[in-house]
């Protein structure tokens, strides 16, 4: 489940959803907030959690990023992210990500 809230400068969103497989399923949720700079670009943070049933395997990761709107429809953003939480004896690790987001049916 994705919730998106839009103001005029700021939105916010916040996701719940099951990542499932054949042999198991993995929870996570995300709380992300953002500030646009302009008309076409926003500053964006977030804090995600992953594998959220698995204690062993629990993460907990904050990102920081920029989205770049290209038309009313496609956007691309880019972040950088670090772990805060590794459960079990797994390394903390830092994150970086690139996307293309094309959205359908507007």
């Amino acid at each position: 489940m994705i919730r998106t809230r839009e103001f005029e400068h700021a939105s916010i969103t916040a996701n719940v959803g099951i990542e499932a497989s054949s042999l198991d399923r993995r929870y996570f949720a995300s709380f992300g907030v953002g500030r646009r700079l302009t008309e076409n670009v926003a500053l964006l943070g977030e804090i995600v959690g992953k594998d959220l049933n698995a204690a062993d395997e629990k993460r907990v990761l904050l990102n920081i990023g920029i989205r770049r709107k290209i038309t009313d429809t496609q956007s691309i953003s880019g972040s950088l992210g670090h772990d805060v939480y590794a459960g079990g004896d797994q390394r903390e690790q830092t994150y970086f990500l690139i996307a293309y987001q094309k959205q359908f049916g507007k």
